[in-house]
């Protein structure tokens, strides 16, 4: 898995969904530069045609099975945050964690990214990491624009009955 985006300027506290709507990526994504392409998210984030979020109450069989992927595919970010940590012993907290300024910090695991994705493009062994590019995202915002869960609700509802009916 390679890092595509990457927002290290807010404390950990701070909710994952304000930080995406501060981020470039969420404007990339609003603005339909990337295609068809779409984020994947927790239900604790706002639906948005770019955005796709589980049900809350799956009633169907494609639903539920729409359900599973999306859990299915938060694995896949869980994955490589444990190959992260195991490859820069630094980002894990058991190995005494960063002890630097803030500002030190973010470098620190920028870098780390940067030498991730380096590592993976010279094809450097990683346990046996799949190739699979996702941006996931997990926590919640209180925050829902009402039309654009409109168009989420129709987005995600067209992926469930292309792929999943």
């Amino acid at each position: 898995m390679m890092i595509r985006s990457a927002v290290v300027k807010w404390p950990g506290s701070t909710h994952d969904a304000f930080i995406l709507r501060q981020s470039a990526i969420a404007t990339t994504m609003a603005n339909g530069v990337v295609g068809d392409s779409w984020l994947l998210g927790d239900s604790g984030y706002p639906l948005h045609s770019w955005l796709l979020t589980p049900f809350n109450d799956p009633e169907t069989g494609p639903e539920r099975r729409y359900n599973k992927s999306l859990k299915t595919s938060r694995c896949l970010i869980e994955r490589l945050f444990g190959v992260l940590k195991t490859r820069f012993r630094c980002l894990d907290k058991t190995g005494g964690g960063l002890q630097f300024v803030p500002e030190k910090c973010v470098k620190i695991v920028l870098s780390c990214f940067y030498l991730h994705n380096l590592a993976k493009k010279l094809n450097l062994p990683d346990d046996n990491e799949d190739q699979i590019q996702l941006v996931l995202l997990d926590e919640f915002d209180d925050d829902l624009n009402a039309q654009g869960i409109i168009t989420g609700t129709q987005v995600r509802n067209a992926v469930v009955d292309s792929y999943f009916s």
